[in-house]
């Protein structure tokens, strides 16, 4: 896809900055990213002084680590177009570079050997799940280089026939990598979430323990493991630990560092219940609390020397002492936002917000950055916060839920400034306000809900008035207009049947049912003459959706997919004209994820990217243009802003190449505003193009059947409890008998059990006992064989 840059400019501008490492003995490494510039390392003496550039190229620079010496340096750089990792070494003060391996895999993290002589790292290419610990030996006379690779099969010759590497397939969950001190042994988390040893060279590998970890530090009293919510002292030989802290289950442990003498340990905590940060220091032996100070913003604290731990609120780099808070020191001085947030965009307005001192601020400004307007800021708090913001179509207005210990509030506010307008308020305890607010195309209106009765309503703009709509058994807290703004949609239930409903804006009480079912409905979108919905039933213990679409009056029901998710159906939507349905997939087999186009002319459809996770696009409001996210890099999170036709066809990538990009939304002008590198862009989107590409016109197949029964005692409320050590039963229905596979995987697409069986039947069932030390969250069960080729979610719950 061809990349067109022209006409891009940030709107807004920011500074970023975030540690790497210390020397523990005054030295601060860090990340520094501003408007326009590159992500490079700097230096800065923990007082303040001898601020220096290392780096200064358009490559990334991700991770870093210091030879024992603390004389050079080895990083880990992306380069521009984020085809390739290298690693390079060079001076600590950044000079006498040098590239010694280069790959078009993924690297994640770098350690030095404490003797100096081998570099470690971990890497992951395309097809493998899991990263592959890889080691390095260096000499006096040269550095020994790992020729580059492009494909798996030189990735194999690297394992095999190169003396002096060591690898670990596919078996390293993460980074996080350590050396012992002598240098022969090194440490690693495995794919299972387990602490692992292996020696340098290949051999003697053994898991330690039983448990979880998730990050780890080989001291010289054994290896200091973070496992759940507790930080644990873990004899390396058997695995046997001491706990030197824990937390309550509200509180999580985010990061921690080790003091220069081993003695303490500083760790990041995150109080859930009251949405803030402090830093704990404890010993790093025994079960006792040495020090504890509070601070609203501290992330990622390392040691700098003995008695000075820094930090960062990601806008600044603080160095405070171990002993009390008082003395904070800010190196940085920046006043500039370290990042931005878009909320929306509409014609010639851009609603945003960003983060400074712990108070949310809440802006708008035109397209092309002027009348730049603070609208609303408030502090970041558990207690007090404002949600379900909607932008008007016209960008004229905006409608907030303000919510504190007393009650919930829906606000109008213009966005050129000005005071907000109460539209409504909870009156109990346990009242509150549900889904965002839906406008009318013309913005003269807006739809929004409250969990008690009266539950819906209609707020007329000009008129400054509230409509209720009257009919008691409306389902759903969502209700649409139609695209000349003159009538509604909506769904009426007796418990039996479902409606769906058309009603004139000029008297609401009165309607016509235009489709009706026995199963629920889930309204979706309206755009033309053309009604988007979904049918949903339950299966196990979760709803799954099957998308249709209909005719404004009721007729021609067509079936678009089958067997969504709920997130996946919210993310759904037609295009102006009526067209086109976007909809994205993000999970099951490679073929059947991604971003997908459906042609409601002739039922077809075609695929505009591999792998979709995030349900962000937009139409151009001609029908002619989507904007959609893609990944740069193939399954990594290097995320780009992609503009083709609507049917597929002249794709180019539109933000210029950025670590991180999101939100696409057209504007006014033949423009289009999203964010790239924590800042706000926008940018012209019709270049003269003409590259065709091959469309997927994919045949929709018959899928069978699966259900998954979580037995008696095996969890509760439909979830599923590894630490019962029940079986979950899942089953299935074919075409035929014949050998039916099943694969458990993560979320993210991270295997965690696979079976293959044959059965005399074209229904049956397997048997899956989760391990103990799963994690909380939410898994993905797969069936494929004669007829049947599904998935269902599933939660794991401890």
């Amino acid at each position: 896809i061809t990349p067109i840059f022209a006409g891009q400019k940030p709107i807004t501008e920011h500074r970023y900055y975030q540690p790497l490492i210390t020397d523990k003995e005054g030295k601060i490494y860090f990340l520094k990213h501003e408007t326009n510039g590159y992500f490079d390392i700097w230096r800065i003496d923990e007082d303040g002084k001898n601020l220096l550039r290392i780096t200064k190229d358009p490559m990334i620079e991700t991770k870093i680590d210091l030879f024992p010496d603390k004389t050079k340096l080895a990083v880990v750089k992306i380069s521009k177009d984020f085809q390739y990792y290298y690693i390079y070494t060079m001076n600590s003060d950044g000079s006498n570079a040098k590239q010694i391996y280069s790959t078009s895999g993924y690297i994640d993290d770098i350690k030095v050997s404490p003797d100096g002589k081998k570099i470690a790292f971990v890497e992951k290419v395309k097809g493998d799940e899991y990263y592959t610990l890889l080691i390095m030996n260096l000499n006096d006379s040269q550095v020994r280089t790992l020729a580059p690779h492009i494909d798996n099969q030189s990735i194999k010759k690297l394992y095999y026939g190169v003396e002096g590497s060591t690898y670990t397939k596919s078996n390293v969950y993460y980074g996080g990598i350590c050396f012992s001190s002598d240098s022969l042994k090194i440490s690693f988390i495995t794919a299972e979430r387990k602490l692992a040893v292996i020696n340098v060279d290949g051999s003697n590998f053994r898991e330690i323990g039983s448990y979880g970890i998730s990050d780890h530090y080989w001291s010289t009293n054994g290896i200091i493991g973070l496992s759940a919510d507790s930080l644990k002292l873990i004899n390396v030989d058997d695995g046997s630990y001491t706990v030197v802290y824990s937390t309550s289950s509200n509180i999580s442990i985010d990061s921690f560092s080790v003091s220069p003498d081993e003695k303490r340990v500083v760790l990041e905590l995150f109080d859930n219940n009251q949405g803030v940060k402090r830093l704990v220091i404890v010993s790093s032996t025994t079960p006792q609390i040495a020090k504890e100070f509070s601070d609203t913003i501290p992330h990622t604290p390392l040691w700098s020397s003995d008695k000075k731990i820094c930090f960062t609120d990601y806008r600044n780099i603080y160095v405070t002492d171990d002993s009390s808070n008082s003395n904070k020191i800010n190196l940085t001085n920046n006043d500039l936002p370290s990042r931005y947030s878009l909320i929306d965009a509409k014609e010639n307005t851009v609603l945003y917000y960003f983060d400074i001192d712990r108070k949310i601020n809440i802006c708008s400004m035109d397209i092309e950055s002027n009348n730049k307007i603070l609208l609303l800021s408030y502090p970041y708090r558990m207690q007090e916060s404002i949600s379900f913001l909607k932008l008007s179509p016209n960008g004229k207005w905006f409608v907030y839920v303000y919510k504190d210990t007393e009650s919930e509030k829906l606000y109008l506010k213009p966005t050129s400034g000005g005071s907000e307008i109460l539209v409504d308020q909870t009156t109990e305890s346990d009242e509150c306000y549900s889904g965002s607010p839906i406008w009318s195309p013309d913005s003269k209106k807006f739809f929004f809900a409250k969990n008690k009765p009266p539950k819906y309503h209609i707020y007329d703009v000009e008129k400054s008035s509230k409509i209720i709509i009257p009919h008691s058994s409306l389902k759903r807290d969502i209700t649409l207009f139609s695209p000349n703004s003159d009538e509604i949609i909506f769904v009426l239930s007796n418990g039996l049947e479902y409606q769906i409903c058309k009603s004139a804006l000029t008297d609401i009480s009165t309607y016509t049912v235009v489709f009706s079912t026995d199963t629920t409905i889930y309204l979706v979108d309206w755009q033309k003459d053309k009604v988007l919905f979904t049918i949903g039933r339950m299966i196990g213990f979760e709803y799954i959706y099957n998308l249709y679409l209909i005719n404004q009056d009721g007729s021609g029901l067509k079936e678009i997919v089958s067997n969504l998710s709920y997130s996946e159906v919210d993310d759904t939507k037609l295009s102006p004209n009526g067209d086109k349905v976007v909809y994205r997939i993000s999970y099951g087999l490679d073929d059947e994820k991604g971003l997908w186009v459906f042609n409601v002319e002739n039922n077809s459809k075609i695929k505009l990217q591999n792998s979709y996770e995030y349900g962000l696009f937009d139409f151009s409001k001609d029908n002619s243009k989507i904007a959609y996210l893609g990944y740069i890099y193939e399954g990594e999170n290097q995320v780009g802003v992609y503009i083709s036709n609507i049917d597929g066809t002249n794709a180019y990538q539109i933000a210029p190449f950025a670590y991180f990009s999101w939100e696409p939304k057209f504007v006014a002008n033949n423009k289009i505003v999203y964010i790239a590198d924590y800042d706000i862009w926008c940018g012209d989107y019709t270049p003269e193009l003409d590259i065709p590409l091959p469309k997927d016109i994919v045949v929709p197949e018959e899928k069978g059947e699966i259900k998954v029964v979580v037995t008696k005692g095996a969890g509760e409320k439909g979830t599923i409890n590894p630490k019962k050590g029940k079986p979950v039963v899942i089953g299935f229905k074919g075409k035929e008998a014949g050998s039916f596979s099943l694969k458990i995987f993560t979320q993210f697409g991270e295997l965690v059990y696979q079976t293959t069986q044959n059965f005399s039947s074209s229904e049956g069932w397997f048997e899956w006992v989760p391990k103990e030390n799963l994690a909380t969250g939410v898994y993905v069960v797969y069936i494929e064989g004669p007829g049947v080729k599904m998935y269902k979610k599933i939660a794991i719950l401890k």
